[in-house]
């Protein structure tokens, strides 16, 4: 993607030295108001060379898309840099319109790399690339303008009267790779139907035992998934899942997109009892949970319980289910 900041950034320099012949025309010819016109236009120009700066900086922003869109995979960081006289801070949004409105998908304070000249300032990109798409992202750095009354300024390499886009790159599907053979059960036992998984026992009748009761295998169709926590004693606390890909002989790699964020327990009364809880995927969930499926994918859920008794004691339990057409 070129610019016409990044093709002819001489044009600005000379832009700006005509300005500062008019500046000093003014000062020298005119006391009074010309005096404090010329005074304000030093403040105008002071911020035209450092807009005329962050232009250069873009030009030397990369990967940069001048050619073609760097590519990343889904979950994969992507690592960006930036050569400026100034520390500079990276900034990512989903769209051109999410930068100018400060709406970021991720930002960040770049590093200064040892020994580089001009300095050269990197950061890393890993929360913009979890879901697929195109990332638009800009640097900025901040200065104070002597000629502003010693105002601290900030410059993106967007400035606006330059016609600077946005640098880009793509986030690609990671691809789903189908297990050759239909994994294991991870949790024995010959039935599909609804068991649960409780922490370990204990001769204590006191202590709060917790268990998670749900079917090992579910399947998709009806796009949600659910599950019961039980205390045998009043518990207060959270629960969640995390989904991964599949894999028999390899780390199963994070579906994000499923995961279920925490959600309150409350199981009332000192015998204890259960809580249901049911998420149905919508959106891009479904949409990517859809995507897993026809590709031949299954998804392994990790059903979490952290919960407390009433003496303050923590106790969580693990469920791992299978999630499939």
């Amino acid at each position: 993607m070129s610019s016409p900041a990044r093709r002819a950034p001489w044009s600005y320099l000379a832009a700006a030295a005509g300005l500062t012949a008019v500046v000093a025309f003014l000062a020298l010819s005119a006391p009074g108001h010309a005096r404090a016109a010329a005074e304000s236009s030093k403040c105008e120009q002071e911020h035209f060379l450092y807009e005329l700066a962050s232009a250069a900086v873009a030009g030397r922003l990369m990967p940069n898309d001048a050619t073609e869109i760097p590519e990343v995979t889904e979950g994969d960081p992507m690592k960006l840099s930036g050569e400026s006289e100034w520390p500079l801070t990276f900034q990512l949004a989903s769209s051109e319109a999410e930068l100018s409105e400060r709406h970021y998908a991720e930002t960040g304070t770049g590093t200064k790399q040892p020994e580089t000249s001009p300095p050269l300032y990197t950061f890393t990109a890993t929360k913009a690339t979890e879901e697929a798409g195109l990332v638009y992202w800009q640097a900025s750095f901040t200065h104070t303008l002597p000629n502003c009354e010693n105002e601290t300024a900030t410059f993106t390499t967007r400035p606006p009267d330059f016609g600077v886009k946005a640098v880009t790159f793509r986030v690609t599907p990671r691809p789903v790779e189908v297990p050759a053979a239909e994994a294991p059960p991870s949790e024995p036992g010959p039935s599909t139907g609804p068991t649960t998984s409780w922490t370990g026992q204990t001769s204590s009748p006191a202590h709060l035992r917790v268990g998670i009761t749900a079917a090992h295998i579910l399947h998709a169709g009806a796009h949600e998934v659910a599950y019961l926590v039980d205390c045998t004693a009043a518990c207060a606390g959270k629960t969640y899942f995390r989904a991964s890909l599949l894999r028999r002989h390899s780390k199963s790699p994070p579906l994000k997109a499923l995961d279920l964020s925490a959600r309150n327990v409350e199981v009332r009364g000192h015998t204890g009892g259960d809580e249901r809880f049911t998420f149905t995927f919508r959106g891009r969930a479904l949409a990517k949970l859809r995507s897993v499926l026809r590709a031949g994918g299954q998804v392994r859920l990790e059903l979490v319980a952290t919960v407390e008794d009433s003496y303050g004691k923590t106790t969580t339990v693990h469920r791992v289910v299978v999630l499939r057409r």
